[in-house]
């Protein structure tokens, strides 16, 4: 973390911010002109480091599709939901019903894997 601030300091330019805080930098064009042929592009997040957190815009720029830094934010369609993390390894991870995925897709019951299962399974060989 020190040393992305350090670099962010001497080597970079803040462009912009997006709604949910995250700021966006730029090499300066001095130094980037020297030892490459475009500028550095990054983000420093707000908060936890969520990629998933980049808008579709900041998207686009951070990785030179396009040099228009997004001045607007896009309002969302009225049936768009609102961001959500990645839940992957959290208590509010998907979780299939298997029930319904029985019942429904005419499949085997299934059953999800667990690490002590993993463990003894392991151990016998």
């Amino acid at each position: 973390m020190l040393s992305t601030w350090l670099f962010t300091k001497f080597k970079g330019k803040c462009i912009g911010t997006d709604s949910f805080g995250n700021k966006y930098f730029i090499e300066r064009p001095l130094l980037a002109k020297h030892l490459r042929k475009t500028a550095r592009r990054w983000v420093i997040y707000q908060g936890m480091s969520e990629a998933s957190k980049v808008p579709a815009a900041w998207h686009g720029w951070l990785h030179g599709t396009t040099d228009e830094v997004p001045k607007v934010e896009v309002q969302p369609h009225p049936w768009e939901k609102s961001h959500l993390p990645n839940l992957t390894g959290t208590v509010h991870a998907y979780q299939p019903n298997p029930q319904d995925s029985a019942s429904v897709n005419n499949l085997p019951y299934y059953q999800s894997w667990e690490s002590s299962k993993l463990r003894d399974d392991s151990s016998e060989s």
